[in-house]
């Protein structure tokens, strides 16, 4: 791995025309307007675009990865977007149903450890746990997409991640933080 060391300023705040055009490059904001889901603003930092969107009726954060080779473009989280928010009901009811699915006897333990449970463990069923959960964040890349739900408290403030591929059916569930 190479090392540098500053040996001298040769001068303070020079005048250099190609580094002022590629600062003011960085800092113009490039925003994706998609009628009827949001708008969504390019945050070159974490290559990707960033907004909020309607999900059956709760606003969701966004985040679209910029094509590959593409630093301004989304095109294919877009495209997944597109598809997903048409069907939103549909999608969200299967990726609650699938985090049940992988997720509910965990749930049951972590329920059974406290003295304030959520849902009562013996009742706490795939409806009980879809119900409790709400989709808070949607991040969308070329291969797929990533779906954050709040956990209702089934896991004490824990995330639950729903991954999934570019058809929109999940593929994998678990808890985060």
């Amino acid at each position: 791995m190479p090392c540098f060391m500053l040996l001298e300023i040769l001068a303070e705040n020079p005048d250099s025309p190609a580094l002022q055009a590629e600062l003011e490059h960085y800092l113009t904001p490039v925003v994706l307007n998609e009628p009827g889901i949001g708008q969504f603003t390019l945050n070159r930092d974490f290559a990707s675009f960033e907004g909020h969107a309607d999900w059956l009726g709760q606003e969701v954060h966004i985040l679209l990865d910029v094509d590959a080779g593409h630093e301004e473009s989304a095109n294919q989280a877009l495209a997944l977007l597109r598809r997903l928010h048409s069907q939103a009901a549909e999608f969200d009811r299967r990726w609650r149903r699938f985090a049940a699915e992988q997720l509910l006897e965990d749930a049951v333990n972590w329920q059974e450890e406290t003295d304030e449970p959520v849902v009562p463990p013996e009742s706490l069923d795939a409806e009980a746990f879809a119900r409790c959960i709400e989709l808070s964040e949607l991040a969308l890349q070329e291969n797929g997409f990533t779906a954050y739900y709040d956990d209702g408290d089934l896991f004490f403030g824990h995330v639950i991640l729903v991954e999934g591929g570019q058809d929109g059916e999940p593929d994998d569930a678990y808890i985060a933080g």
